[in-house]
């Protein structure tokens, strides 16, 4: 199965969500680096611009004929969907459990037909609730006496810090963290879990999802405004199974007095969110307003740059990307403990790290962050030192080939030693059909019933 042994050019098969420009940062970070990478669908868009170059690829010749750096992406119109058949009609499997009927979902037959065509050297998935939970259903089925290449599981954000919480998930993520060959999370946290659940393989470093990022990218430490002299806030706005942008809004109205000759922007902003801003503006007299798209993350970046500081709050999250970009700009970050920011910045120094059920504290937080000048400067070099070290493409990509090459070499003797008994198999679609059904809640029909709804109820 591996060309590794004739010292080719090794290929890994990332199994992961190809629209996400976490993905492309990742392998951004190794594309160049003397490693084959080709891009499976785990949910089925189109690819992240940021993956460019990139080409589509159909068979294992194609794979072989890539050019350095340049990336193989199964395209999502060769990938049939989950539920139904390669003549696209509904069928009813015999092998695998029924999952759920979604065009956003791939088959588990279509990722199973890649693996056997292009023999990959390693199986990385990327996140779990789509990427490893895919990964599994494949490994279920797998035909005896055929070699399975070895597998790496990472972690994203809060998905298993999220899913571990609820008694249905636990025996799937322990069934994937006893099959994998690797972990990779970007939380000390997750990592100290998944030994308890009887994980025993490689270990990657905590590592954000995103890899690394390009410091030629950001403002020069010297080209910063320090934040004390910044009059803009910047609120994530998503408000979703994780997300609680509508709690961060309240904590704003109950310091709103304080904050009034700020700026006031909030970011990936819902039904709901929308709403409240618009009353926080009319009722409570502040320049708020919802943040324009920004096409590139280049634009993203400088608009972070120009805050005095930025509110994270939600229910579940790994290193959030927004925390790790603030450290970067000098932005002051006032984040909910769900995030393991507690890893990369110092509470009460560095920023401010707040419970997920308080919003009284939430809105201290904020007020201190939006009048202690000597705070937000002071925490600006110390931050960017920081992800600079942590965060930094040059750094972790040869880290990350590294981790891959002593998978791949040492994946004869790391298989895993504790397997679920096959009178325990709960369905591993579970976790993509979670996945569905906010994909359902993300669509244009949500925003579309809100407005019949306030219609007919008159607000």
């Amino acid at each position: 199965m591996s060309d590794c042994e004739s010292n080719l050019v090794p290929t890994v098969l990332v199994v992961g969500m190809q629209s996400s420009p976490h993905t492309a940062r990742w392998i951004n970070c190794v594309r160049y680096l003397g490693v084959r990478i080709v891009v499976f669908p785990s949910v089925l868009v189109d690819p992240c611009p940021d993956l460019e170059p990139f080409v589509g690829v159909r068979c294992r010749e194609d794979v072989e004929q890539l050019a350095p750096g340049v990336i193989g992406v199964v395209s999502r119109e060769n990938v049939a969907c989950a539920g139904a058949s390669r003549d696209g009609e509904e069928r009813v499997r015999d092998t695998f459990p029924s999952w759920i009927e979604s065009r956003n979902l791939p088959d588990a037959l279509a990722l199973q037909d890649w693996i056997a065509e292009i023999r990959p050297d390693l199986l990385h998935s990327m996140e779990f609730l789509c990427g490893a939970y895919l990964v599994l259903e494949v490994r279920r089925t797998w035909p005896e006496g055929r070699p399975f290449p070895p597998w790496l599981a990472s972690s994203w954000g809060g998905d298993v810090f999220f899913a571990r919480q609820f008694e249905r998930h636990v025996p799937i993520l322990r069934e994937i963290l006893c099959s994998v060959d690797a972990f990779q999370a970007d939380c000390n946290r997750d990592v100290e879990w998944a030994l308890t659940q009887g994980f025993d393989g490689y270990r990657f470093p905590p590592m954000p999802a995103s890899g690394g990022a390009d410091f030629s990218e950001f403002p020069a430490l010297e080209d910063l405004t320090p934040p004390s002299r910044r009059k803009l806030i910047v609120v994530k706005g998503y408000h979703g199974w994780a997300g609680r942008g509508v709690h961060a809004l309240l904590a704003i109205h109950r310091v709103a007095s304080r904050l009034r000759g700020f700026k006031i922007v909030v970011t990936n902003a819902g039904p709901p969110v929308v709403d409240m801003v618009e009353r926080l503006r009319a009722d409570d007299g502040l320049d708020i307003e919802i943040a324009s798209y920004l096409p590139s993350n280049k634009d993203a970046i400088l608009r972070l740059a120009s805050a005095r500081f930025a509110v994270g709050y939600g229910v579940a999250d790994g290193i959030a990307t927004t925390l790790l970009e603030a450290m970067a700009v000098g932005t002051f970050m006032v984040q909910a403990n769900s995030c393991c920011g507690n890893e990369w910045i110092t509470h009460g120094r560095t920023g401010l790290i707040v419970p997920t059920d308080d919003i009284v504290a939430l809105s201290e937080a904020i007020l201190i962050a939006a009048t202690a000048d000597s705070l937000v400067d002071c925490a600006l070099e110390e931050n960017r030192a920081t992800v600079e070290a942590r965060w930094n493409a040059k750094i972790n990509g040869p880290e990350i080939l590294r981790g891959y090459r002593e998978i791949i070499a040492g994946s004869g003797d790391s298989r895993r030693k504790c397997r679920e008994s096959s009178t325990l198999r709960p369905n591993a679609s579970f976790g993509r059909q979670f996945l569905a059904r906010m994909f359902r809640l993300r669509s244009k029909v949500l925003p579309r019933k809100l407005a019949q709804r306030r219609d007919r109820h008159g607000r």
